[in-house]
């Protein structure tokens, strides 16, 4: 029986892991689009203030709800399996 539990455990450790990374990995592009957008507003490249704020808006909300769905699903997990949480 203890050996299911650790097998399970691992398993999510590991299901954990790799959702986790996949949406790193979406926030990681969303930040260079950030960036890609400043660069073009601050070089004055014909995109205008108010089109530069609408799409950082969209940026920065995808951002959070990655951030959010994180968060929804490790903490549930890590109580669940009793993992040590990171900072």
């Amino acid at each position: 029986m203890l050996a299911e539990i650790d097998k399970e455990k691992e398993q999510a450790r590991e299901e954990t892991k790799v959702f986790v990374q996949n949406l790193q990995t979406q926030k990681v592009k969303i930040e260079s689009k950030a960036e890609n957008l400043l660069d073009l507003f601050i070089g004055g490249k014909s995109i205008e203030p108010e089109e530069y704020q609408a799409k950082k808006s969209k940026l920065l909300n995808e951002k959070q709800d990655i951030l959010g769905k994180i968060r929804d699903f490790v903490i549930p997990v890590f109580k669940r399996y009793q993992f040590h949480q990171p900072q």
